[in-house]
Parts: C-alpha cells; structure tokens; sequence
C-alpha cells in the first residue's frame, strides 16, 4: 500500500518534467543574447529566468506555439546553441530537439539547419585531431534524435572532411 502510493506520488503530473529539479544554466545566457539582439532578450527571459526546469521546458513549448517570423534568426541562433551546450541527456534538450523537430515552417528550418553547420564548422576547425574527434561525436549525439531531410542530411555531407576543405 505504502510502495503504491509512493509510485503515484512519483508518477503525479506535478512530478513530471522536472518540477521541483532547477532550472539548467543555459549558454548563451542573458548578457550573450543581449550582445546579438538586445531587443529580443524580452523573447527569452521567460525561459532564462524560470523557476524550475518544468517550467523552462514549457516556456521553451511556447516559443514555438506561434512565432513572429521576424523572431526566426535569433530563435534559431540561440536554440541551436542551447540544444548544443546543454548535457546529452538533459530533459532541455529533448525539449528543445522535440520542438525543432516539429517545426512545419521551412524558412525556420532552414535557419536552423544553417546554425547547425555553422557549429560544425567551427568545431571542425578546432586543430587537435582528439578535441575534433570529441566535438564531432558529441554533436552526433546531440544530433541523434533531430530529425533531418534529405537537404539537411546534404547540407552536413559536405562536413564529413574537415582536414581537405580547410587544408589541416
């Protein structure tokens, strides 16, 4: 009786999502976000300054409920980043990962799409072949559950070998 009553405690819907974890730290945090668009930093104080980590990850849901296509840049510039820079199995990040995936806006996706290879490039040029090695895998990880098209898939093709296009 007591092990049943545990259980649903455990399983309430209180529980899920985090409610009573922290918030996780997120890079870039609100100084970083200022410094690329200091009037969009309305858009994610919501989500920087949230409680706990079930309320960042509904702020994160609502971001993408309706967005202003004037917002699209910079959602993709700081999305990416946070999917990128948070642990690979933070609850953020599928949050994130399971937003971008179901994006049905193809100019957005696209931006996305072009912030991802961005990234890969830069971490691509990093000159120690392990500290590359360790940025490719840890980007594939982030990248497991993200759903690509065939444009997008292309688009990383070019990736698969920094040494020849930037001659290391």
């Amino acid at each position: 009786m007591v092990t049943m009553n545990l259980r649903r405690a455990a399983n309430s819907k209180e529980n899920k999502g985090g409610g009573d974890r922290k918030p996780e730290p997120l890079l870039p945090d609100a100084e970083d976000i200022s410094q690329i668009s200091r009037t969009s930093l309305d858009l994610f104080l919501p989500i920087l300054s949230a409680q706990s980590l079930s309320q960042q990850i509904n702020e994160i849901k609502s971001l993408f409920k309706e967005p202003l296509v004037e917002n699209y840049q910079i959602l993709s510039i700081v999305l990416v980043q946070w999917m990128l820079n948070t642990a690979h199995t933070s609850p953020l990040r599928r949050a994130i990962t399971g937003c971008l995936n179901n994006v049905k806006d193809v100019e957005l996706e696209n931006l996305v799409v072009e912030q991802l290879t961005l990234r890969i490039r830069q971490d691509c040029l990093v000159e120690d072949d392990s500290e590359r090695l360790l940025s490719v895998k840890s980007i594939a990880k982030c990248l497991e559950n993200f759903r690509f098209r065939f444009e997008t898939y292309s688009c990383f093709r070019e990736e698969e070998n920094c040494e020849e296009q930037h001659g290391q």
